[in-house]
């Protein structure tokens, strides 16, 4: 599988964090994983960096529903990053809503790929092939 140096998971709950890392990691296909509990977190996080940072993720799994920020107010925040802020990153959505009005809105608002939860090798494989093989 190919190897990014950084991903983020943006979800509040703690187990489904824990166990994605810790996929990831088993995996190798990342040097960094970057943990944010609510999508102000990881703006906060992304709007600091520069294209040169170590730290800037180039896979986010984001949440839809988290407290202070959900994944939808996030990527209306995103989209106000720079360019720069958010070069060469896949933002895909990992929640456990069924819904398709969900679906839907993710898709309206650019979301490349919307997954359900749990992560799983085939889903993490499917993404680093479709998005960053060769």
């Amino acid at each position: 599988m190919t190897k990014l140096n950084c991903i983020a998971l943006v979800d509040d709950d703690q187990t489904t964090n824990f166990l994605n890392k810790r996929l990831i990691e088993s995996k190798g296909v990342a040097d960094k994983v970057l943990i944010f509990k609510n999508g102000e977190e990881a703006i906060n996080h992304f709007s600091k960096l520069d294209e040169s940072s170590e730290l800037r993720p180039q896979l986010v799994l984001l949440d839809i529903n988290m407290p202070i920020m959900n994944g939808f107010e996030f990527l209306d925040a995103y989209k106000e990053l720079s360019d720069t802020q958010k070069a060469d990153q896949i933002v895909v959505m990992l929640s456990s809503s069924e819904q398709p009005n969900d679906k839907a809105e993710a898709q309206k608002r650019g979301i490349e790929e919307y997954l359900s939860k749990p992560l799983t090798e085939d889903n993490l494989k499917t993404i680093l092939e479709k998005y960053y093989a060769g």
